[in-house]
């Protein structure tokens, strides 16, 4: 009887936990994330199978994230995400094609003009559209990645030898945008910078977007979170204050939201095209989903507040007179919204992603925030085009797809290393492979050509393709 009464009361207990994890919004900061910095191994406190009711432990994650790749580092003062020994830069030749990005220096180019790495003409992603700021400088980016995925196999008979299927726990991946500083913006110390040698003189770049995506043990599709500079960009949806955005014209601010209509000459979220210059006429964007989040959305109220605590907390704490000086430039900078999955057994889509399901960046991909999650194929968020593979599913490999991470084929190939990619078919023959194996490596890059090998034999991979950088007669 005593047995039982134990039992009923944890039951209970614990069913009050989910009741109040699933309609709480309580989600505190802890200061020790920024006196004492450390890379999160997962999301704590998960109280439910599929993750569905602890919204708060993936933006504790992502904050501390944030915290440590924005610290002071041991490397020459640079702050952790731009230590090259922590995070090489993605790199690669003027033809396109990857430079060796994991050999300790750098031969190729590290900042683009596009997140698209096939074209090296300046453009976002999405769509590919250019971007101008107000002063009409181009927005540039770059990418960094950890160097533990230096040191991963891409061979799916290695792969299977070792039991991989997904990318290990603590796999990182880091997206930037930055804009150059004018005299008063350096001044202000409002931004996280960086110094770079493009087009023959050193130019002082400033920080105005942040993509983190980490695969973690429980997480192997990668907790996705995304940051902006606070001056950006207005709401489309609203009536704005008159501030100076980076991104966005004054007049046009204040006639929002008519002036975010599609046919007005405000033009908002409608970037150019295919330009190569530096400089041009700037570009207004608006931000179509606050905190990347719907009306009607799973759990949309929760996710909101946990959003707007997780800034408000962050600001207060940095805003401490005894925070080191250093920090006190992300005081100008906010978590737009995170996404993840609900249960790894199942692949991204919309009904298993969960956090910010509308998540876009207003600098990257300034022309894909009109994020429909309700129609039918693609659906414009994080998950839109990094597809994750079940656990459970009969092709689980989520290396070998290339899906899940688009830079890692180029930062083996540009170690010289061939690699393995999931066939679109199955194929059971030498003459199968030649007309579906070229198509493969083709379709995943335009450097790739087939070597010749394919393999059947992993379960969890499918068929796969040999493929390898092609030769430049």
């Amino acid at each position: 009887m005593q047995l039982k009464i134990i039992l009923f009361v944890v039951i209970m207990s614990l069913m009050q936990k989910l009741s109040l994890a699933s309609e709480s919004a309580d989600c505190p900061i802890d200061a020790q994330w920024l006196f004492n910095p450390a890379l999160p191994d997962d999301v704590k406190n998960d109280l439910y199978p599929d993750k569905t009711f602890d919204f708060c432990g993936f933006y504790q994650f992502s904050t501390q994230a944030f915290l440590y790749l924005m610290s002071p580092s041991d490397d020459n003062n640079h702050r952790n995400f731009l230590s090259d020994r922590l995070y090489p830069l993605l790199e690669s030749y003027t033809d396109g094609s990857p430079a060796d990005s994991c050999n300790n220096y750098s031969d190729g180019i590290s900042i683009r003009t596009s997140l698209n790495k096939n074209d090296l003409s300046i453009k976002q992603a999405g769509h590919g559209s250019t971007i101008y700021a107000q002063d009409g400088n181009v927005i540039y980016y770059n990418v960094r990645f950890g160097k533990s995925l230096c040191n991963l196999t891409a061979k799916a008979e290695e792969m299977k030898q070792q039991k991989i299927n997904n990318f290990p726990p603590g796999s990182i991946e880091l997206k930037m945008a930055w804009k150059k500083l004018s005299s008063d913006e350096q001044s202000s110390r409002r931004f996280i910078t960086q110094e770079h040698f493009i087009e023959g003189e050193i130019v002082q770049l400033g920080l105005v977007g942040f993509h983190i995506a980490i695969a973690t043990k429980d997480h192997p599709e990668f907790i996705w979170s995304s940051y902006e500079h606070r001056s950006n960009s207005p709401n489309c949806s609203a009536n704005n204050e008159a501030n100076e955005w980076t991104f966005a014209n004054a007049e046009c601010t204040q006639k929002l939201p008519e002036s975010a209509e599609i046919n007005n000459n405000c033009s908002f979220n409608q970037p150019s095209n295919h330009s190569s210059l530096t400089t041009g006429s700037p570009t207004n964007i608006c931000r179509v989903f606050v905190s990347g989040t719907g009306v009607g959305d799973f759990r949309d109220k929760v996710n909101i507040a946990i959003i707007d605590q997780q800034n408000k907390e962050l600001f207060q704490l940095l805003s401490s007179p005894d925070v080191d000086p250093r920090m006190k430039p992300l005081m100008n900078y906010f978590n737009v919204g995170a996404i993840w999955v609900g249960k790894i057994s199942n692949n991204s889509s919309v009904q298993n992603q969960r956090g910010s399901l509308r998540l876009a960046s207003s600098v990257s991909e300034a022309d894909f925030q009109n994020i429909d999650i309700t129609k039918k194929g693609f659906v414009s968020n994080c998950f839109g085009c990094h597809n994750f593979n079940g656990t459970h599913e009969v092709i689980s490999n989520n290396i070998s797809s290339h899906n899940l991470s688009h830079i890692f084929k180029e930062i083996k190939v540009g170690q010289g290393e061939d690699i393995d990619i999931t066939a679109k078919t199955a194929i059971h023959s030498d003459l199968e492979a030649k007309s579906i194996c070229k198509m493969t490596c083709k379709s995943k890059a335009n450097y790739l050509a087939w070597n010749g090998d394919w393999n059947s034999s992993n379960s969890t991979a499918g068929s796969v393709c040999g493929c390898t950088l092609m030769k430049i007669n």
